[in-house]
C-alpha cells in the first residue's frame, strides 16, 4: 500500500471516530437503565460517557456513579405527550417500567418521571 492510500485510510478512520462529535448525537441503544444504585458518599466514578462506551447491549447508566449496566427491557406501548403548557413539579417516582405496576410504563412527564397508563 503506498504512503497515500494509507494515509487516507488513517484519515477516515479518525473521521469515523469523530463524527459523532461533531453535529450528530449518535442514537441510544434499546432498553431501559436499571433502578439506580446507591453511591458511596464523596466519591463519583463515571465509567462510561455514552451508551457507546460500553460493550455489547449495554447502556451507560445513572449520573454518579455512572457505569455500563445490563438493560431491562421496556414494556409495549408509548408514553402519554403532556398537552403543551402543561406545568408539573419535578419528581422522579420511577427510573423504568419495571418500577411500576402493570401495566404503566416509567414516563417523563414534564419535569415528572412517574408510572402511567401507555397510550
Amino acid at each position: 500500500m503506498n504512503s497515500i492510500n494509507l494515509y487516507l485510510v488513517v484519515l477516515l478512520a479518525f473521521w469515523g471516530e469523530l463524527a459523532p462529535v461533531f453535529g450528530q448525537k449518535r442514537p441510544e441503544k434499546p432498553g431501559q437503565c436499571p433502578g439506580e444504585q446507591p453511591g458511596m458518599a464523596g466519591i463519583c466514578v463515571v465509567n462510561c460517557e455514552d451508551d457507546w462506551s460500553c460493550p455489547g447491549a449495554q447502556k451507560c447508566c445513572g449520573s454518579c456513579p455512572r457505569d455500563c449496566a445490563i438493560p431491562v427491557r421496556e414494556r409495549s406501548g408509548r408514553c402519554p405527550i403532556p398537552p403543551q403548557g402543561t406545568v408539573t413539579t419535578c419528581e422522579l417516582r420511577c427510573v423504568n417500567d419495571y418500577e411500576c405496576p402493570w401495566p404503566k410504563k416509567c414516563c417523563k412527564y414534564g419535569c415528572k418521571t412517574d408510572c402511567f397508563y401507555p397510550v
